[in-house]
């Protein structure tokens, strides 16, 4: 996947083999290699679990047509780094709609958050003389810009 990052960011299309089982972290990482998205040809099954015929037999009927489809895209273009605005991030609602969309966004493992209202995260901010939009790193794997208030949010 990086090395694929690398040839993309210089304009050359690729397209990253995966095995089907991991194909949804090849497309959750790759914000955090810089570029949009990687073309991705996946692999059916599991290379050791199927027999010559059958790797074979998956790679022609859906791994060739994904490699010639990567090849054959512009590559992606470079994320630039987000900064998101305090109502964007800031939660609104009660303990358990906020649970709930935590959990329906996989932002969750299912233990209850407490939800970052701009009243919990009021206190924080007032401790530094920081801007809280003063971007001071980036977040991976997404790419978006750590402010200030990135932080007293997390």
């Amino acid at each position: 996947m990086r090395a694929s990052a690398v040839v993309e960011k210089a304009g050359i299309p690729t397209a990253t083999l995966v095995c089907e089982g991991f194909s949804g972290q090849a497309a959750a990482i790759t914000p955090g290699l810089g570029v949009e998205s990687l073309p991705i040809a996946r692999i059916m099954g599991h290379v050791d679990g199927q027999s010559a015929q059958e790797l074979r037999q998956n790679i022609e009927e859906t791994t060739t047509a994904e490699v010639i489809q990567g090849l054959v895209k512009t590559p992606s273009t470079m994320r630039t780094s987000h900064s998101y605005r305090e109502n964007e991030i800031a939660a609104r609602g009660s303990f358990s709609e906020i649970n709930a969309i935590f959990e329906e966004k996989g932002w969750s493992d299912g233990i209850p958050v407490v939800p970052p209202t701009l009243a919990l995260i009021a206190p924080f901010l007032e401790q530094t003389p920081d801007d809280p939009d003063r971007i001071i790193g980036v977040l991976q794997p997404s790419g978006s810009a750590a402010t200030i208030r990135n932080v007293a949010i997390n």
